[in-house]
């Protein structure tokens, strides 16, 4: 396994789950770290683009960061690569602008 979200080289301290994932375990850590910090709020998918054992998916969402009660929205793009039905490779690319900003307490 190879995940990563958000694809950074900062890793900002406001956004613990941005560090590379090589098990199972540490994907399903990801989502509690996740869950711990934000809640998401909307989920739009724009664009599904699948070739060979790639699968891009574009979209939105928003969410709001629990500790400081404010929202965030961005646009991603994710790339899933597929062996024997199993996703080996994650990447989920976004602006941390928003998520960080929303994560300060202004």
């Amino acid at each position: 396994m190879d995940w990563q979200s958000p694809v950074t080289r900062t890793h900002p301290p406001e956004i613990p789950w941005s560090r590379v994932r090589r098990n199972k375990r540490e994907v399903t850590e990801y989502f509690k770290e996740l869950g711990q910090k934000v809640r998401p709020e909307g989920f739009k998918l724009l664009q599904i683009t699948v070739q060979d054992d790639r699968v891009v998916v574009e979209g939105q969402n928003k969410g709001t960061v629990h500790k400081t009660g404010r929202t965030y929205e961005h646009d991603w793009v994710m790339i899933f690569s597929v062996r024997d039905n199993k996703i080996v490779r994650f990447r989920h690319y976004y602006d941390t602008g928003d998520l960080v900003g929303a994560f300060r307490s202004e």
